[in-house]
């Protein structure tokens, strides 16, 4: 029973009053009922009853303070405290609890309310784990972007890095290739054979700049089906792609020759179509030629090919400048330097080479010995200089009227050898008779005081193998014919016979 009253504050409330009311009854209820029944007058039963009525307000006035203190110490305090942790909680002091140990509404409120605060304190554990995952989640996914940005810039770093090391390999390869060749020929053929196949280009030329003339020369071909045709071709500065190239130094690509004027198709001789990259080749601010590349697609090149060409061109530069100072060095040491002419030198290793090939193939081989005649009265009379002229242009002379494939050297001072490689001692003296008579046809100024009012020469001419089988019998032999034309009057041809044997040995017993 008390239980069932504790858990009430309405119970146990009406409890205190009832018990305080029926005390009170109790201990007034004796003298009232004495003093209202057996009181002796009116008077004093009226003044009982204001007695009996005073009792009863101060009994109302002490039940009703008794059930004043009763309801403030059972239920106002305890809401108070209970008040006072709501507003904690409002402010966010979950962690507070109330008053739960009472059995009754204020005990079940404060449990109530204790769970309230757990499961707000629970879930607010739950969001601060909730909010950790979601920002470790977005903190990986963040690393995780990071990564996958990274992993693309290693990727393109990657890229690059084996784009230049193809480059390096390409770059390495060719420089070996390239310079361990000092003969320019076959340095360019190398090159044009190694970037063609290495690089894929279909067809590929090497155009070089050719000081003397001032024309860009195509020197080598790759892939061109008409490549012989083209090699030797010539471009003058400012014409088609190439010129304009050599003109401003900077490489152009056309994308579509077929749309582009400027595009000569090499002066016609190759008609195909695509597309076309030209690539200088410089050297100290110097242009040395320039790199031709054909292929028969459209924008079929892409930018690093044309940075590995580039590279090329400035990699190719120097060993091409080497090779050509090479080839100038190598032909000045075989070359006379006042007549652009073969010297005594080349003309004993080529002379030695056309022997051998003539033994070989048993070809005959006719020598000429030239000599100018009157040559020191000319030079005493008009000078060293004007005696220059005259020997270049009659070294000039001689050059134009032989073949190719002949060898047309200076000697020594006036006197100049001419080999002619499958040619007999009669047909040589019919070459020899051409070139006396295109010497003195020259019009050079002063050769009017001569003996013959012109500059003229004497020609000997001797021939392997009746002759002789060596070179320096066949030069010896030749050298006789001449010192017999000399003697017989000069600007004339003999050729090598007894008589020559013979005035030569008398020459020499003379001077002797």
């Amino acid at each position: 029973m008390f239980d069932w009253i504790n858990r009430s504050v309405a119970r146990r409330i009406a409890l205190w009053a009832g018990l305080a009311t029926g005390m009170l009854a109790t201990a007034l209820w004796p003298v009232l009922l004495r003093w209202t029944l057996v009181g002796e007058s009116a008077a004093f039963r009226h003044r009982a009853l204001l007695v009996v009525t005073g009792c009863a307000a101060l009994m109302v006035i002490g039940v009703t303070t008794a059930v004043i203190l009763t309801v403030r110490g059972l239920l106002g305090v305890p809401l108070q405290r209970l008040t006072e942790g709501m507003r904690e909680a409002e402010k966010g002091n979950f962690l507070i609890r109330a008053q739960a140990d009472r059995p009754d509404e204020i005990g079940q409120l404060g449990g109530s309310f204790n769970a309230l605060l757990r499961t707000i304190t629970d879930q607010q554990v739950d969001i601060i784990d909730t909010g950790r995952e979601l920002t470790m989640t977005r903190r990986e996914l963040e690393l995780n972007r990071e990564l996958e940005e990274k992993a693309h810039i290693i990727a393109e770093q990657n890229t690059k890095l084996g784009t230049q090391l193809r480059e390096l390999e390409l770059l390495y390869e060719t420089t070996k290739t390239i310079t361990s060749q000092l003969e320019l020929p076959r340095l360019l053929e190398s090159l044009s054979e190694q970037v063609g196949q290495t690089l894929g280009f279909e067809e590929f030329a090497i155009i070089l700049m050719d000081e003397p003339s001032g024309k860009l020369v195509v020197r080598a071909t790759y892939g061109l089906p008409n490549g012989d045709t083209i090699r030797g071709m010539a471009f003058d500065p400012g014409e088609g792609i190439s010129g304009i190239v050599a003109r401003t130094g900077e490489w152009l690509l056309i994308p579509d020759t077929s749309k582009d004027e400027r595009y000569l198709h090499y002066k016609g001789q190759h008609l195909a179509d695509g597309s076309f990259l030209c690539v200088p080749i410089r050297y100290q601010e110097r242009l040395v030629g320039l790199f031709n590349v054909l292929r028969p697609r459209v924008d079929a090149f892409n930018e690093e090919e044309i940075r590995i060409l580039i590279s090329l061109a400035n990699t190719a530069a120097l060993a091409i400048a080497n090779a050509q100072l090479f080839d100038r060095l190598a032909t000045l040491s075989l070359t006379d330097e006042l007549t652009g002419l073969s010297n005594r030198r080349d003309l004993t290793q080529r002379a030695a080479s056309e022997l051998a090939s003539a033994q070989r193939h048993t070809d005959p081989l006719a020598v000429l010995m030239v000599d100018i005649d009157h040559f020191k009265q000319y030079n005493d009379a008009h000078g060293h200089l004007r005696g220059d002229e005259v020997l270049r242009d009659v070294a000039r002379a001689l050059r134009g009227t032989v073949r190719a494939i002949d060898t047309v050297a200076r000697y020594g001072g006036e006197e100049f050898v001419v080999m002619l490689p499958r040619v007999g001692k009669a047909d040589g003296a019919l070459v020899a008779e051409k070139l006396r008579t295109a010497v003195a046809a020259l019009a050079l100024p002063g050769s009017e005081l001569l003996p013959h009012g012109r500059v003229t020469v004497s020609v000997g001419v001797a021939a392997f193998p009746e002759d002789a089988r060596e070179v320096s019998l066949l030069l010896e032999a030749a050298d006789r014919a001449l010192l017999r034309a000399k003697r017989a009057g000069r600007n004339r041809v003999i050729a090598f016979g007894p008589a020559a044997a013979d005035e030569g040995a008398r020459a020499l017993t003379t001077s002797g």
